[in-house]
Parts: C-alpha cells; sequence; structure tokens
C-alpha cells in the first residue's frame, strides 16, 4: 500500500516529555548555559524534522543557508566548555547584516529599495575577511539598497559600499590627509594592508 505524507506548514510545538526536559534543564543550568542548551536543541530538532522528512519522501532536505555557519557557532561554544561568547564581533555583525535583509521595499517611507539577496550574500562574504581582526563599523542600508559600512575613527574614516554585483567601493580619508578610493573591486578581493592597518583592532 503506497504510504501518504503530509507535511504540516504550522509551527512545531513540542510534545510534553520535550516541554519538560527543556523545563528541567533550565532549572538545573545557569542561564547562559541554559541559553545555548535551548538554541542547541532547537537547532537539533530542526535538522531532525527534515531528516524524517527527506526519508519518508525520498527527496533531498533543504537547509536554510544560514544553519551551517550557526551551527558552526555553537559547536564552538561547546568546545568552549559551552559558552556562547555573545561578544564576539563577526555574529553581532552577522545579525546586523541580516536585520537589514528583512527591510521591505519602502523602509524608510520615501520608496527605500530592499537589499537583494545578492547583495546580503556578498556582504556577509565580504564580512568573514574582516571579522572579528578589525574595529566595529556602522552598517546601514542606502535608499539605493547599498548596504554600507561606515568606520569612524580617531585617524581615520571609512565608507564602503556593496551593491549586489559582486563588487565593492570605498572611500577613506586619514586625518593627515591621506585619500583611499576604489570603485568595482571584487568582493572576494581584501581591503589593502595601508587600510587594514587603520581598522584593526590594534590600531589607535
Amino acid at each position: 500500500m503506497p504510504i501518504t505524507t503530509c507535511i504540516s506548514t504550522q509551527s512545531y510545538t513540542p510534545p510534553p516529555s520535550c516541554v519538560s526536559a527543556i523545563n528541567d534543564t533550565l532549572k538545573n543550568a545557569k542561564p547562559l548555559h541554559a541559553m545555548v542548551g535551548l538554541a542547541t536543541l532547537v537547532m537539533a530538532g530542526i535538522e531532525q524534522k527534515a531528516l524524517n522528512t527527506s526519508v519518508m519522501t525520498g527527496a533531498k532536505p533543504e537547509t536554510p543557508a544560514f544553519i551551517p555557519e550557526t551551527q558552526r557557532s555553537f559547536s564552538e561554544s561547546v568546545e568552549r566548555n559551552q559558552r556562547l561568547d555573545i561578544d564576539r564581533l563577526d555574529l553581532k555583525i552577522l545579525a546586523r547584516i541580516r536585520a537589514i535583509g528583512s527591510y521591505l521595499d519602502g523602509w524608510d517611507d520615501n520608496n527605500g529599495r530592499p537589499a537583494t539577496q545578492q547583495s546580503i550574500s556578498d556582504a556577509e562574504n565580504f564580512m568573514w575577511k574582516l571579522f572579528p581582526t578589525v574595529k566595529e563599523p556602522f552598517i546601514t542600508l542606502a535608499s539605493d539598497g547599498e548596504i554600507n559600512f561606515l568606520w569612524i575613527l580617531p585617524n581615520f574614516r571609512l565608507d564602503l559600499g556593496i551593491y549586489g554585483d559582486g563588487s565593492y567601493s570605498y572611500y577613506g580619508k586619514t586625518s593627515g590627509g591621506e585619500e583611499f578610493i576604489a570603485d568595482e573591486t571584487p568582493i572576494d578581493e581584501n581591503l589593502p594592508e595601508e587600510i587594514l592597518a587603520l581598522i584593526t583592532n590594534k590600531a589607535a
């Protein structure tokens, strides 16, 4: 007899036994450890649900692009005695970029364009080359959909834009008047060493 599989589109609610187990974990764990433990349980549940579906239907499970990187972050926290470093700059930047990715058309109440999926992807790829080595920038979305990284430091200011076409541009100027300008730099190409020296955490 053929097996019919129904996939619910409603949000997943853990059975009472799971809820009880999670509550016991939260009662017996330190607050930060509980956060990591609960998040790990949720991640495991998502993966198991996808795996079960693929086994029943024969389809290849689709994993959201952010899950592998999120898994890596949680795995690293487990290796560090279950402590998730909430001050990690790379995770803060990643969260900010993805928050920008949720902006809708007209987000600024003045026909502001949302960031494209490609610009979000380019910004994330660019981010992993820099953080957590460099100082924290301001990250904003321009009305034309460009993602901007802005460093305002005592001796240097750098304005860098990512358009979503596989490239980025920047303009920088030191307090001494030295300028750095580039247009359409490939996204997989890092910033010049002279600029990196000015925005790293070791710089003044």
